[in-house]
């Protein structure tokens, strides 16, 4: 599986998001088909967002395998999620429409409020769930391979809201609920999430505005709004926002996105640090020289970007520079190369200018 998981990501992405996904949905029909009679509304919702967190641990699992044995690194700053809440500006732009229905209230369904809070803890966990699967797992792995370029970018947001739009889809013949104008939606909103964690690399701000999404939606199910011409402007820009200014916004943003595969973090200034594990502290930017082997030759590489402990001094090289190097050294005809002239052509991989 490791192997795998290095030597073609994509294909581990999307063959892992699919299994993972298939296990959850037959085991999810089993349990309905079994205790559906059974259980209240509460009880079914605590099950499936039980269900949801359960399938979470194998799908970060897999995660793992991707992130490891590629040199990828998410970012964790209080500046990425900052950068992932400005992203969801279209998302926010939605909930606004959303949430005028709760100062228009005609009537509260008091059917609904007993499973109100169970129905919270289930769309928390639908978040986490297919956040990381979709957005995490599939995403992660499309970008790992092509992950530099703008088009790179641009097909793992489409794929991604492909897939997910695909998903639901199925609620369609399923009897569940919803149309063919329910998956457009659906698709646009794919495509607003996965420019959340592109433009950020912060996977918790996707989890956050899908959840929040969510209960905002499923809040507006449990009144009825008076009918008056404000509520019918309302309605037409929501649908206006989702459908036509946010895949709008959505390009523009990963456009401006930064490629992927070769930061380590985001500090507050904006840089990029590595941890020193021995002393737990910022390490600073230095260069250093490395020889690897090339074509029957030993090949020396100046200029290598590395980090360095100010209080050890010990030195580390990312490991995808150090793909890079070994990728350039295989390429280059000469015993010398100079790593300012190499030009990065994907995530971990480059050739010298010659």
């Amino acid at each position: 599986m490791r192997k795998f998981a290095e030597s073609r990501p994509v294909a581990f992405g999307i063959v892992g998001t699919i299994i993972v996904f298939a296990l959850f949905v037959a085991i999810n029909l089993t349990l309905i088909a079994l205790f559906q009679s059974s259980v209240t509304r509460s009880q079914g919702c605590l099950i499936d967002g039980t269900l949801r967190l359960v399938f979470f641990v194998p799908t970060v699992f897999l995660l793992g395998y991707i992130v490891k044995d590629n040199g990828f690194k998410f970012v964790f700053s209080t500046k990425g999620f900052a950068k992932g809440m400005f992203a969801s500006i279209p998302i926010f732009l939605c909930l606004i429409p959303l949430a005028c229905d709760f100062f228009n209230i005609a009537e509260v369904l008091k059917d609904g409020l007993p499973s109100f809070p169970a129905r919270i803890y289930q769309q928390i966990s639908v978040g986490v769930f297919e956040e990381t699967l979709f957005r995490g797992l599939l995403i992660t792995a499309i970008l790992i391979k092509w992950g530099d370029k703008i088009r790179g970018r641009m097909l793992a947001m489409l794929a991604t809201a492909t897939l997910f739009a695909l998903i639901h889809f199925l609620n369609v013949f399923s009897g569940s609920g919803g149309d063919i104008f329910h998956v457009i939606k659906t698709f646009t909103m794919g495509i607003m999430l996965a420019t959340v964690y592109i433009y950020s690399k912060n996977l918790l701000s996707a989890i956050v505005m899908h959840a929040v999404y969510d209960i905002v939606l499923f809040g507006t199910n449990l009144i009825e709004s008076q009918v008056n011409v404000f509520l019918y402007v309302y309605s037409i820009a929501y649908e206006a926002v989702l459908l036509l200014i946010g895949p709008v916004i959505a390009i523009l943003l990963i456009r401006k996105a930064k490629p992927f595969g070769k930061f380590a973090d985001e500090t507050e200034k904006g840089g990029v640090f590595m941890i020193c594990d021995v002393c737990k502290i910022e390490m600073n930017d230095t260069t250093t020289e490395m020889e690897v082997p090339g074509k029957g030759k030993m090949v020396k590489v100046v200029n290598v970007p590395a980090s360095i402990c100010p209080k050890c001094n010990k030195l580390e090289v990312e490991s995808v520079v150090e793909k890079v190097v070994q990728k350039c050294a295989i390429r280059c005809k000469e015993d010398k190369l100079d790593y300012n002239d190499v030009k990065l052509l994907g995530f971990g991989f480059g050739k010298a200018k010659v």
